[in-house]
């Protein structure tokens, strides 16, 4: 059984917000050979996707301005998770620098007009850090179910890695088997992410994208940091994390 998939919070999506779900009608279980998945959190429903930096939602000082305010918002919730998640999830949590994630949140706004070389560079370093934080973050939230999967990521040893210490390729390769569906496939833009942000590590050339690449990237981390979020359970909605 994949308790991941399995045993974690059915999130239903609306305009005015996030509510958590008693049931999901989408539930799909799989009998045989004991698997039972839910496929109901793979769904994001009400929020509609632009990955093209013609069809920004909002202009990009609001996209960078709603950004910052939610990984902010979601980042002062989870710090302080003791009394609603489990007490492992919570240890977890407030050991990890969750406040970093928000101090680079505010860095976004540095990024905005058109970009040099090295400010480039910075830029894709900035978001490629904060998407493998969110991807962290969720299997932190989730640790209890994250630890008895059977995909959770190991170490050399065989030992299962904490989500706190994993590096971006082995949270790729368990989101693509645990968490993203066929129908919201994220790994293409993630690992477009994490290419470029690896240029800051290159002495020979790499591609870092132009300007326009960036900040279309940036109108699709909001689009993330929501899918990961929609995905997180809270006691109720004066809770829920918002974009303003």
């Amino acid at each position: 059984m994949s308790n991941v998939s399995a045993r974690i919070k059915s999130i239903a999506v609306c305009h005015e917000g996030l509510f958590l779900a008693d049931s999901c009608p989408t539930t799909t279980c799989d009998t045989n050979a004991g698997n039972v998945q839910c496929l109901c959190w793979f769904k994001l429903i009400g929020y509609p996707v632009f990955r093209d930096a013609k069809k920004m939602q909002f202009p990009l000082t609001e996209t960078i301005e709603r950004t910052t305010h939610l990984i902010q918002s979601m980042m002062g919730f989870w710090k302080e998770a003791h009394g609603w998640a489990p007490i492992e999830a919570a240890e977890l949590l407030n050991k990890s620098m969750l406040e970093w994630q928000s101090s680079l949140a505010e860095q976004l706004s540095a990024w905005c007009g058109n970009l040099s070389d090295g400010q480039l560079i910075l830029a894709w370093a900035n978001l490629g850090a904060l998407v493998e934080g969110q991807m962290k973050l969720l299997l932190s939230v989730y640790y209890k179910e994250y630890l008895s999967d059977a995909h959770a990521i190991k170490k050399k040893n065989g030992h299962t890695e904490d989500p706190d210490g994993v590096t971006l390729e082995p949270l790729i390769i368990f989101f693509r088997q645990k968490i993203w569906s066929p129908e919201e496939n994220w790994e293409p833009w993630v690992r477009m992410v994490q290419q470029r942000r690896n240029a800051i590590h290159a002495f020979k050339a790499k591609t870092i994208g132009t300007t326009d690449e960036l900040h279309a990237a940036l109108g699709t981390l909001l689009e993330f940091v929501r899918f990961i979020n929609g995905r997180l359970p809270y006691p109720d909605q004066y809770y829920v994390p918002r974009e303003y």
